[in-house]
């Protein structure tokens, strides 16, 4: 009897010690699991989102939502409630709801609860934002609809049948998203790696290029498809239809709609042509027995075969003046480069001053390079396959030669996919005279070593940071190499204003090469 007493008081000892420290723990740091909060919520970018805190307690003295960084959004103390910020508000069921969400938003959301006895209650909540990215959009056609929000077409025509690049971008996504060209139900292998970045409103950017080549009298169907958890895992696509319109025939006893033009042109010309003859015959007729106005004797003036025959010579035009000594300067300068003999240095046996042209493919390197030999030898000179390398670059697939003088030789060297720092290792490898598809088992050659660095960028809002970055290491390197900047060619630079241009040359300073940057608005091609 004594023993089962002294059991009881023991267990009663243990529920007391249970109990106070129950009681510490809500007073403390608030018990969990008697309120109710979802643990994870999904909230989409620029719409609105509800955060429940459930409970069933009547005797509410305060409760708090905050959320990871200890920040307070909302309170409600003595039936009083209070929001901290304008986009968050507390409802009368003590949820929170929070309005246009932005990527800041996400993070863990705390609902503390307080009882007027003065127990508390904590529960949390998860909060992933969303964003749900564009329609997948094609640089070189416009889009239609096809009346299903998530899929749209456009057409693509070509007058030939010569690869050219279609380039899919998708903006304002997050999650990641996987973004991929098919065709037939086939994936497509893109050119090079597919450019991601990260936008100022922490959504992400996503673009993929392919090759494509237009097919006489087939119809080629590209699909762009955008799919991931910020599409609902549903596909959204844009069909790009490649073709190339045949050209009208016309029956052979019919005149086609050209050379009816033609005739109707001609017919009117030799029309003006008499009446112009008949009006200066009149003309010079007055002018003879002297009744011919003042206006008229302008006019003649103005015609050089009559001028020729019956007024005095004019006065030199000086503009034209300026123009002809522009030509002989320029005229000068070609003979300058040509009599221009290289010296190498001691023991070195090239016999030419070796010129490299570097850029990433479709920047212009074979434009300027046929600009060029156009300038010094009135022909085109097109770069060749060779060796089964088939991949990289725009025309230049392997490393072409352009022989100037005797003494400048330039070279143009296979276009780089992107601006990845390993590509710098291929440059560099180059400029040493080391070229191949495997530069490991290449002998270093003076003959194809470069003596000075060209490098071509055609500049855009989607690699402007990274080619500025990748041209700073490849002149760093260039400096290490013969103890010269290189020269900047931007190409295509017709829509960039003075100020653009500053800019850019301001960017390339801190790479110590804004001298030597040079914008050309279009090159001659062929």
């Amino acid at each position: 009897m004594l023993k089962d007493k002294m059991a009881d008081m023991r267990m009663s000892s243990y529920f007391d010690h249970l109990s106070t420290l129950l009681t510490l723990c809500a007073l403390a740091t608030g018990c969990v699991a008697t309120i109710h909060t979802d643990q994870h919520v999904i909230g989409w970018l620029g719409e609105n989102v509800n955060l429940p805190c459930k409970f069933t307690y009547p005797d509410v003295l305060a409760l708090y939502w905050t959320n990871s960084s200890g920040g307070g959004k909302a309170t409600y103390f003595q039936e009083k409630p209070h929001n901290f910020d304008g986009r968050f508000n507390l409802n009368d069921d003590f949820s929170i709801d929070i309005r246009n969400l932005s990527v800041s938003d996400e993070g863990r959301y705390q609902c503390r609860l307080e009882l007027q006895s003065g127990t508390s209650y904590i529960n949390h909540t998860e909060l992933t934002i969303y964003a749900s990215p564009s329609m997948p959009q094609i640089e070189q056609c416009v889009h239609g609809s096809t009346g299903n929000k998530s899929q749209r077409f456009c057409i693509v025509e070509t007058s030939n049948t010569y690869p050219f690049n279609m380039n899919c971008r998708v903006t304002g996504f997050r999650p990641n998203v996987t973004l991929e060209w098919t065709s037939s139900g086939i994936v497509k292998q893109p050119l090079g790696h597919p450019f991601q970045r990260t936008l100022p409103n922490g959504t992400a950017e996503r673009e993929v290029t392919i090759s494509v080549t237009a097919k006489l009298d087939e119809v080629q169907n590209y699909t762009c498809t955008v799919r991931g958890e910020a599409t609902n895992r549903t596909d959204w696509s844009t069909t790009v239809t490649v073709l190339v319109p045949p050209v009208p025939t016309v029956p052979d006893n019919e005149l086609p709609v050209g050379g009816k033009v033609v005739i109707a042109i001609f017919v009117i010309l030799v029309i003006i042509c008499i009446v112009l003859v008949a009006t200066c015959v009149i003309m010079l007729g007055l002018r003879r027995k002297k009744k011919l106005h003042p206006k008229g004797e302008a006019i003649l003036s103005h015609v050089p075969f009559l001028r020729t025959l019956f007024l005095p010579e004019p006065e030199p035009n000086p503009e034209a003046v300026k123009l002809e000594h522009r030509r002989e300067e320029l005229s000068s300068l070609r003979e300058k480069l040509r009599d221009y003999t290289f010296e190498p240095p001691e023991g070195c046996s090239v016999k030419s001053a070796h010129i490299g042209l570097f850029g990433e493919m479709s920047a212009g390197k074979s434009s300027f390079l046929n600009s060029l030999e156009f300038a010094f030898t009135g022909q085109f000179k097109q770069s060749q396959v060779i060796g089964g390398m088939e991949s990289g670059g725009g025309k230049t697939i392997s490393r072409t030669l352009l022989t100037v003088t005797g003494s400048i030789s330039l070279f143009d060297n296979r276009g780089m996919n992107d601006f990845q720092p390993s590509n710098l290792t291929e440059i560099l490898a180059q400029l040493r005279g080391e070229r191949g598809p495997d530069i490991e088992e290449i002998v270093r050659s003076e003959d194809e070593e470069i003596h000075c660095g060209v490098f071509v960028f055609r500049i855009s809002d989607f690699n402007r940071r990274p080619g500025i970055e990748f041209i700073g290491a490849f002149a760093k390197e260039l400096r290490k190499y013969n103890g010269y900047p290189p020269m900047i060619v931007i190409t295509h630079a017709a829509s960039l204003d003075d100020e653009e241009r500053e800019d850019i040359k301001t960017e390339l300073g801190v790479h110590d090469v804004h001298e030597n940057v040079w914008f050309f608005r279009k090159l001659h091609k062929r």
